[in-house]
C-alpha cells in the first residue's frame, strides 16, 4: 500500500526501496555517533571541574561556572548530518538521468502536459530524505538537551 502511494513520486520503473532503506541506516549510525561524541565531550568538559567522593557522589566545584561546556559548543558532530543531505542531493541528479536510460523516457516526461512532473519525479524523494533526516536531526537534539540539562547541574547550565 505505502509503495502504491510512494511510486507517483519517483520515476517510472524506478526501485526507491534501497534508497529509504539506506538513509534510514545512515540516520541510525549518524545519530549514535553524534550522541556518542555529544556524550564524550560533555564527560570531557565535567571531569577537570568535577571531584568524585568515596560514597560516589560527583561535585562540581563552585568555581568552575566558566569552564563547564555550553550546550552549543557540544553539539559539532552534527555537521555529520550533511552526509545525508549530500545523498539527497546526489539521488536526485541520478534520478533525473535514470529518465534518460532503457525506454528513453525523458522524451514522454518532457512532452508531458506539466511540465514540472519530470522534476517532480526527480526532486520528491530528495525532499522525503531531507524531511526523515531534518526530524531525525530534531529528536535528537531534543534528547542530546534533556541529556545535558539532567547531567550539568542547574547553575551551570547554558545554552550559548
Amino acid at each position: 500500500m505505502m509503495k502504491k502511494k510512494l511510486e507517483k513520486y519517483y520515476p517510472l520503473g524506478y526501485d526507491f526501496r534501497p534508497e529509504i532503506i539506506l538513509t534510514a541506516l545512515m540516520c541510525i549510525f549518524i545519530s549514535a555517533w553524534v550522541f556518542l561524541m555529544f556524550r564524550a565531550g560533555l564527560n570531557l568538559g565535567l571531569e577537570p571541574v568535577t571531584q568524585e567522593y568515596a560514597d560516589g557522589v560527583r561535585i562540581i566545584e563552585e568555581t568552575a561556572v566558566n569552564k563547564v561546556p555550553t550546550f552549543v559548543s557540544l553539539l559539532g558532530a552534527f555537521e555529520m548530518f550533511a552526509l545525508v543531505f549530500i545523498f539527497a542531493a546526489l539521488t536526485a541528479i541520478y534520478r533525473y538521468f535514470y529518465h534518460y536510460q532503457h525506454s528513453k523516457s525523458i522524451y514522454l516526461m518532457k512532452r508531458l502536459p506539466r511540465r514540472s512532473e519530470l522534476y517532480k519525479r526527480c526532486l520528491s524523494g530528495s525532499a522525503l530524505i531531507s524531511l526523515i533526516c531534518l526530524a531525525v536531526m530534531t529528536g535528537l537534539m531534543a534528547v542530546c538537551f534533556i541529556e545535558y540539562v539532567s547531567i550539568v547541574p542547574e547553575e551551570f547550565v547554558r545554552i550559548f
